[in-house]
């Protein structure tokens, strides 16, 4: 594990003593059990963008039988800078903080920690929470209402997170700060799902001109697929549900939000209505796999995203966990994933 010093020095971690606290396995035991408990909503600034990598590949370094490449059932999740940025776009005169849309992710986190500069910082949380729900209730009410790809997923049109008919999926804004796209957010409508990853979505991106999409018909529909936010060119956006951007029916973007935003509802619903007669670019888009090719690497940490654990494996990690690390050598014989062998090697 490296350091960028100049990182150190700038963040709140420059005067701690890293050789005391609790090891990263300790911490991923304490962190498993919260993450797991059933029908939880897990409120944070970030904990959707940056922080899940970090999350994520930590719990995935200690073996956890949390799932890789989704987000556990049953748990919710809460980004209150989607939110906030949300609010800022949609109903601007409600919104309490009023941050420049230019502010990236890390800014608007230490905008918060100072305004609310509690010891705790999950009194800060809490306070950020209750700005942002006082200014507007409703806006914060349906937020957590689709605070789950499952319930995200319903509202694009998605049956059980597939496309079951074109004819019923349906225009959503959406917003988040990860999301590819110009500012942040978009107009979209999904048109596919990844075959490898689930909660994967292949949306277009509806203020976008889409006439060589459409007279491609599918044919070469990976040249399409945006790489970078500022690829108008490219109309087609991999969205991740599991990372819980703010979605929302294109009905709450009112006359005077359409304006301001540069959003044209009637090109809109005429380009909805061209994407809903191309099956074949649906067909297209069904068989393209996001599979990074990070998941070749020989190097096990980088494998994060090769594949969820099978169920005897998971029983095996389990077993681990209740087992000092004397007796892993004599479990881990019976790993089928080879992933295992090598985490736990580092871990002994």
């Amino acid at each position: 594990m490296s350091f960028s010093p100049q990182a150190i020095e700038q963040l709140d971690c420059y005067d701690q003593d890293l050789g005391e606290g609790e090891t990263e396995y300790e911490w991923s035991r304490k962190a498993q059990s919260l993450f797991e408990s059933p029908a939880t909503l897990h409120v944070g600034l970030g904990n959707t963008s940056s922080l899940d990598n970090y999350i994520r590949f930590a719990m995935y370094r200690c073996l956890s039988t949390l799932p890789n490449t989704e987000l556990p059932p049953g748990a919710y999740y809460l980004d209150l800078l989607t939110v906030s940025r949300a609010l800022s776009l949609l109903r601007p005169d409600t919104d309490p903080h009023k941050l420049p849309s230019q502010w990236n992710e890390r800014r608007r986190r230490n905008y918060v920690f100072c305004k609310y500069g509690n010891a705790a910082r999950a009194e800060s949380v809490k306070e950020f929470a209750g700005s942002l729900s006082g200014a507007n209730p409703g806006m914060f009410a349906h937020a957590i209402a689709h605070s789950s790809p499952r319930q995200i997923a319903s509202l694009c049109g998605l049956v059980d997170g597939q496309v079951e008919s074109l004819s019923i999926l349906k225009p959503v804004f959406i917003c988040h700060e990860q999301l590819m796209a110009p500012n942040q957010f978009g107009v979209f409508l999904a048109l596919g799902t990844d075959p490898q990853y689930r909660n994967i979505v292949y949306m277009v991106d509806l203020q976008c001109d889409l006439s060589d999409l459409i007279e491609d018909a599918g044919e070469s529909v990976s040249k399409f697929i945006r790489s970078e936010a500022g690829e108008s060119d490219k109309p087609v956006v991999r969205v991740n549900l599991n990372r819980i951007p703010f979605v929302s029916p294109l009905g709450v973007v009112d006359r005077s939000t359409a304006a301001r935003l540069g959003i044209d509802p009637s090109l809109i619903k005429s380009r909805v209505a061209q994407l809903q007669n191309l099956p074949e670019l649906c067909l297209a888009l069904l068989e393209v796999s996001g599979a990074s090719g990070a998941n070749l690497v020989a190097d096990p940490d980088f494998q994060l995203y090769g594949a969820e654990y099978l169920e005897p494996d998971k029983a095996l990690l389990r077993n681990l966990h209740q087992a000092s690390p004397d007796e892993w050598g004599g479990l881990l014989i019976r790993a089928h994933d080879a992933r295992i062998t090598a985490l736990a090697a580092c871990r002994t």
